[in-house]
């Protein structure tokens, strides 16, 4: 893979034209070879994933393309080399939890990965690929070059990247032509493909930080667990807008782990001071507030406990 530099990507920007036209490219590039006029593919598709990126972390991708007739869509699960692992027509909408997935080998293939995570659908991406293959003088293709551009509708992000797609027994020559590529335009190898790295700029950023800790022992309490206080904020805070949207149950349930973790830190902080002299009244402020929290969503999170054990059941 090829990625392109500035030039490339501002040439992206005129209709379905990507990079440099790949006729170009190929000329500048086919030494003894011959090149084919160029095949354009125009795809429309966006990208699903859990809220925490469950399926991006494994390195498989999650593609869903509109069918002709426009009553269902169509899905690939790709595999870190790009390949396609599974394909499946589903019917739109798309039901959220992989439990419900009417194709049993996609709901088998995501399940150990997805759990309980609800399945959220990306922004659609147009994916424009220019191909052209090139032919030694037998006429047998020994290398294909791919241009391609992944936008985002409509147009707020895109990458674009010229790979040289190798064929078994002609490797060599498939490193030749990168090496021309390279020389001749000046773009380095690169790993991803457009989309891939389009991708990577769509990967949910939730309240998933890790888990906060004390910096430094040494220091007062209140100090120490500043940080700490402010990271499970930010956690519940995150997770409140996933509650609000009704992403899946985890998030009420990361929701009250947090909310239990900062009453603890707040009973902590509430030991008196040897002199007695320590006021508690804001820490009894807070903790009632977070009491209160814990309280009301209490009931809803029984109820998803109770739907979970349904589930499980009816498996």
């Amino acid at each position: 893979m090829l990625e392109s530099g500035s030039h490339s990507r501002a040439a992206a920007t005129n209709g379905s034209s990507v990079v440099q036209p790949l006729a170009a490219i190929a000329e500048a590039v086919r030494g003894r070879f011959t090149a084919d006029p160029p095949v354009i593919t125009d795809r429309r598709l966006r990208l699903f994933d859990t809220v925490d990126g469950r399926i991006a972390a494994r390195g498989w991708r999650l593609e869903a393309e509109p069918t002709a007739d426009g009553g269902s869509e169509r899905w690939r699960l790709l595999d870190a080399k790009g390949r396609a692992r599974l394909t499946a027509d589903l019917p739109s909408p798309v039901p959220k939890l992989v439990d419900d997935l009417p194709d049993a080998a996609m709901r088998d293939a995501l399940r150990p990965i997805a759990w309980i995570r609800a399945l959220l659908p990306g922004p659609w991406i147009r994916l424009i690929e220019h191909r052209a293959a090139l032919r030694d003088a037998a006429g047998k293709i020994r290398c294909r070059l791919v241009a391609g551009t992944a936008l985002i509708e409509p147009g707020r992000e895109r990458r674009s990247a010229v790979r040289v797609e190798p064929l078994r027994g002609y490797r060599r020559d498939a490193r030749k032509i990168t090496d021309r590529v390279t020389a001749r335009f000046g773009w380095p190898p690169s790993s991803d493909d457009p989309l891939v790295a389009l991708a990577e700029t769509l990967r949910p950023t939730g309240a998933d930080r890790g888990e906060p800790c004390v910096t430094d022992a040494a220091a007062p309490a209140g100090q120490a667990l500043r940080p700490v206080l402010l990271a499970l904020l930010d956690t519940v805070e995150g997770r409140r807008r996933g509650v609000v949207a009704d992403i899946d149950c985890e998030e009420l349930h990361e929701l009250r782990v947090a909310l239990r973790r900062t009453r603890s830190i707040l009973a902590l902080l509430r030991a008196e001071r040897p002199d007695g002299a320590q006021d508690n009244s804001h820490l009894d402020e807070a903790a009632e507030t977070f009491a209160w929290r814990g309280q009301v969503t209490g009931t809803t999170r029984d109820l998803d406990v109770h739907i979970l054990a349904w589930r499980a059941h009816r498996r």
